[in-house]
């Protein structure tokens, strides 16, 4: 009666951990992001630096994301780039990365006219 009760629990403890793992992939997903600058042709808007953070999720062969930017702060966002440039972020940082790029280093706002 052990050895029935013990494989059953066994069977129990592997099924929640295999549900366990597939729920982990799904929270804790991560992403590698990498900056790529584009040059700014317009004179107009000489200073500006501009480009795009591209998103690419674990396993997939394309970006899965575009995060743009344009800014005048330049040198605070070469130092902020250098520091976030091709890691590999969770949902939870990537999220904060494009809060902190919408808030800080997004001039694209004050370009477009309305």
């Amino acid at each position: 009666m052990d050895s029935r009760r013990g494989a059953s629990v066994l069977r129990l403890d592997v099924r929640l951990s295999l549900f366990c793992r597939q729920e982990d992939k799904m929270i804790f997903k991560n992403y590698f992001i990498s900056f790529i600058e584009e040059m700014v042709a317009n004179p107009d808007y000489a200073g500006y630096v501009g480009g795009r953070v591209e998103v690419w999720a674990d396993a997939g062969p394309h970006a899965i994301e575009e995060i743009r930017f344009l800014t005048t702060k330049a040198s605070e966002f070469r130092a902020f780039r250098e520091r976030w440039d091709f890691m590999n972020v969770s949902k939870w940082r990537l999220n904060r990365l494009r809060r902190k790029i919408a808030k800080d280093f997004n001039d694209i706002r004050l370009v477009i006219p309305r």
